[in-house]
């Protein structure tokens, strides 16, 4: 089955080019408020000297002691007002993409400004609340399990919340790790969608681990590949630009994958 749906998903995927049309527009627009907020705070300078500094510890020492407690408050004023765009944006993107793969499956005309203004209108709020609470979940749960360790243990040794970290973050990322598709596909709640999750999580474990391992063996042989270019080559903005379009690339060929292999399962008994 993996083999087939390997190729397939490539080919779908370049069959509909505009499916990379809302990571595009993600990128471009965090990227421009990203530098709107640095030339805001002054720090276009620091980008031009930062090798020095990061080379220098008594330079960079020097640099930070010049700080001010204003300058620090805008820092993180700007950081906030960073994340909450981003996120905003991210998820309007997000639910577009998603729509429109939606679209592929069904084989109907693929439009961004439809799946943009519709899957807004239906999607939205609760593509918002699941990633909210997947946080929440995740944050409460490792909260919870610190302070039952503590009590307990009467410690906090690196290791075990290391490792508790490991154990929660895993339960997590294997529950979670089809809620896209299931929401789109299924078009549901958040309670009954998160209940579809742990179902699938029973009843279909080796469907969810092969599916991260493929996609994560994709990503890792990319990176390899880079590693051997940022060796081999030092010109750095074709490398940092010839990324982040792969990076787009793999990106969105992940979130189809997995869209594809969900629809392939969504009518099993879970």
């Amino acid at each position: 089955m993996y083999g087939d749906f390997f190729k397939e998903s490539w080919k779908r995927l370049f069959k509909n080019l505009e499916l990379f049309v809302p990571d595009v527009i993600f990128y471009v627009v965090s990227g421009i408020v990203a530098l709107l907020i640095i030339n805001q705070l002054g720090l276009s300078d620091l980008f031009v000297a930062g090798d020095s500094l990061l080379q220098s510890k008594e330079a960079l020492v020097n640099f930070l002691s010049t700080l001010s407690p204003s300058f620090i408050l805008s820092a993180i004023f700007y950081f906030i007002l960073f994340v909450i765009v981003t996120f905003i944006v991210g998820s309007g993107t997000d639910v577009a993409k998603y729509n429109m793969m939606t679209d592929v499956l069904l084989k109907k005309k693929i439009n961004f400004i439809r799946s943009l203004t519709g899957g807004a209108k239906k999607f939205f709020w609760r593509y918002i609340g699941m990633k909210i609470l997947t946080s929440v979940m995740v944050l409460l749960s490792l909260f919870v399990l610190y302070l039952i360790y503590a009590l307990v243990a009467g410690g906090n040794t690196l290791v075990s919340l290391v490792l508790i970290t490991l154990i929660v973050m895993i339960f997590f990322g294997l529950w979670f790790y089809f809620l896209v598709p299931i929401l789109f596909l299924k078009d549901i709640g958040l309670n009954p969608l998160f209940v579809e999750g742990f179902m699938l999580l029973k009843k279909k474990l080796s469907v969810i681990v092969l599916t991260f391992l493929t996609i994560f063996g994709v990503g890792l042989a990319v990176s390899i590949i880079f590693e051997i270019f940022d060796m081999l080559f030092k010109s750095f903005l074709p490398l940092l630009l010839i990324n982040i379009i792969v990076a787009i690339i793999i990106e969105v060929w992940a979130d189809l994958f997995k869209f594809m292999i969900y629809n392939k399962i969504k009518k099993a008994k879970y």
